[in-house]
């Protein structure tokens, strides 16, 4: 009870913070899933964790948030990165470009598998420079494109990630990560995406 009471009144928090809503996924799943009503409920690693971010949140919601990060913006930066099995990059359209190459002394070169990782990860790296960039000047509403999705559906996606999947806490810990960077800033991420041709 006191587990749905909580992930209730979380619910409410996430509609001034979007960016926290994908924190509830695994806390949801732990109500939902059925049980006898006299057996408790363990929180693993990763459900701890959330709540460790949850406090975060808590903290920045209790100082005030832009009224940027609650509403639709248009973006006022992009940045634009792919990847591949073999390394990441980007660049932003404020000019900087960059990339990473996985050394082929690794045993992830060259591994397909961890592809969507590297995507999600490019896109993190992107609004972290950012962020930097705009360092002490107004905020920005910060658009990160790959070349299937936006940071903002790879981190929505990332709670849906098979937890037996080979890159599950990396990706974990990059989507986390970023709600950190976001909130540690005065920045917002762009929910648009670009669909097709226009992508």
């Amino acid at each position: 009870g006191d587990l749905q009471t909580t992930v209730g009144r979380l619910n409410h928090v996430a509609y001034i913070i979007p960016l926290a809503r994908h924190f509830l996924i695994r806390l949801r799943a732990k109500i939902q899933t059925p049980r006898h009503k006299h057996q408790r409920i363990r929180i693993g690693k990763e459900e701890a964790r959330d709540l460790i971010l949850w406090k975060h949140f808590l903290t920045e919601a209790q100082r005030g948030i832009s009224l940027n990060r609650v509403t639709i913006c248009v973006p006022s930066q992009l940045t634009i990165s792919d990847a591949c099995p073999f390394g990441i990059g980007g660049y932003s359209l404020r000019g900087p470009g960059w990339r990473f190459a996985i050394p082929k002394s690794s045993p992830l070169y060259g591994d397909s598998r961890f592809n969507n990782l590297w995507e999600f990860l490019g896109m993190v790296v992107g609004i972290w420079m950012e962020i930097k960039a705009a360092k002490g000047k107004s905020s920005e509403c910060i658009l990160a494109l790959g070349d299937n999705t936006s940071a903002i559906g790879w981190l929505f996606r990332s709670g849906r990630v098979d937890r037996n999947s080979l890159s599950y806490a990396a990706v974990q810990k990059v989507a986390r990560h970023l709600a950190t960077l976001i909130l540690d800033s005065d920045h917002c991420i762009a929910s648009q995406h670009l669909k097709g041709e226009n992508n």
